[in-house]
């Protein structure tokens, strides 16, 4: 009975030592699981820290080609008669207060990072270049106009040429003999009529020559400053979507990173849960094993007192035992 006694009592004890154990045990677990959840919740705010300043250089990088094409494009409107106020956009020209962007923040770790906004942007014309829709306007020489005969006529060397010839017909009759005669008056008009037609086509092509070279160098300045706006404009656009391009690449990023690291703190907190849940259940184990163990032994000194007393046995040592049960028990609750 003795025995069975301090069995009971190695019982409980035995009960409480794995209960302690096992409570720290899980203490330790969910320790390291908060404390590695910490440094995942500080690596991914870097990250967005990280990407967060990635994207604001992009946008420093591409902001003069931006501003560049927004005053070309602003210039070319200008010039066209579409932006009266020589101006496109709205906001600060250069960059300005925009819109903020939003504030991202990682349950459970200190600190934040601020979205790039929108910065409003403005082009401003540039007025030197000429004055509104002048890239509009119409050639200003006007319509090609064919000269008269009588202009014709005024070219120099015409006179010189048509005296020069008459006399050459009238010293080819006098020495001929038929300088009076109806012959040479009619071999003098032709020669007039001749040199008329050949000096004026002559003179017709010169001046249409002279038109179309006038009218192609206006031409010519007038598309080359379009031209160059335009590819200055579309610098800027090209700019613009590169910079969407990269946003968009950059919010993919800084989503995976939300979503990688929450999914990281997540399963940490899960692993400090279940660490905390075994140590709970083991320390229930163990105590109801060990009470189990204590149960038992006390039965078994029952059941030999009752066989004891039932058979007339002298039991010199039965109050020591009592209290040894009584003992027990109590520390088992």
């Amino acid at each position: 009975m003795i025995a069975a006694g301090v069995a009971a009592a190695g019982s409980v004890g035995a009960a409480a030592l794995e209960s302690s154990a096992a409570k720290k045990a899980a203490a330790t677990q969910a320790n390291a699981a908060d404390y590695a959840a910490s440094i995942q919740g500080d690596l991914g705010q870097e990250s967005l820290a990280n990407e967060v300043e990635t994207q604001e250089q992009n946008q420093a990088n591409e902001q003069p080609w931006l501003q560049t094409g927004a005053n070309s494009l602003a210039t070319l409107g200008y010039l066209l008669g579409i932006t009266p106020g020589g101006t496109v956009g709205s906001g600060t020209s250069g960059g300005g207060t925009g819109t903020p962007g939003q504030t991202l923040s990682i349950p459970g770790v200190n600190g934040s990072v601020q979205l790039p906004g929108v910065t409003p942007l403005t082009g401003t014309a540039n007025t030197n270049l000429g004055k509104m829709g002048s890239l509009m306007e119409a050639y200003p020489g006007g319509a090609f106009t064919a000269p008269t005969a009588a202009q014709a006529e005024q070219t120099p060397g015409y006179k010189f040429a048509l005296n020069q010839g008459e006399g050459a017909v009238q010293a080819g009759a006098a020495a001929n003999g038929s300088l009076l005669t109806g012959g040479t008056l009619n071999a003098e008009n032709q020669f007039a009529q001749g040199l008329a037609d050949t000096n004026y086509n002559t003179t017709y092509n010169q001046a249409l020559e002279g038109y179309n070279t006038n009218y192609n160098t206006w031409a010519n300045n007038q598309a080359n400053q379009f031209n160059r706006l335009a590819a200055m404009a579309g610098m800027g656009q090209i700019s613009a979507q590169t910079l969407g391009s990269q946003n968009l690449q950059s919010a993919g990023q800084i989503g995976n990173t939300l979503a990688n690291t929450g999914a990281a703190i997540g399963q940490d907190y899960q692993n400090a849960g279940a660490a905390t849940a075994s140590g709970y259940v083991g320390s229930a184990n163990a105590w109801a094993g060990g009470i189990t163990g204590a149960m038992n032994s006390m039965s078994q000194m029952m059941m030999l007192q009752q066989l004891m007393k039932n058979n007339g046995a002298q039991n010199p040592g039965s109050s020591d035992i009592n209290d040894m049960f009584n003992g027990a028990g109590a520390y088992a609750s």
